[in-house]
């Protein structure tokens, strides 16, 4: 687990809680659009880049993304 950030415990339960929160949507997302959205979002890839490593279109790779973004 990561180390909570801020030296305040609100700052410390809030940074854990969005630790949880986005563990829990990852976790949430089927393998391709957690794999699109971490090249995308994290990674910082193009989606022509991304539809590339996953063998798919780059509308796909839009879809995956846009999908995994989504509220649920």
């Amino acid at each position: 687990m990561a180390r909570p950030v801020g030296d305040r415990p609100d700052q410390a339960l809030a940074g854990l809680e969005l630790e949880q929160a986005v563990g829990e949507a990852l976790r949430n997302m089927s393998d391709r659009e957690r794999a699109a959205f971490t090249m995308c979002r994290v990674k910082g890839m193009a989606y022509r880049g991304i539809a590339e490593a996953l063998e798919a279109s780059e509308a796909a790779v839009k879809s995956f993304i846009h999908r995994a973004t989504r509220w649920r």
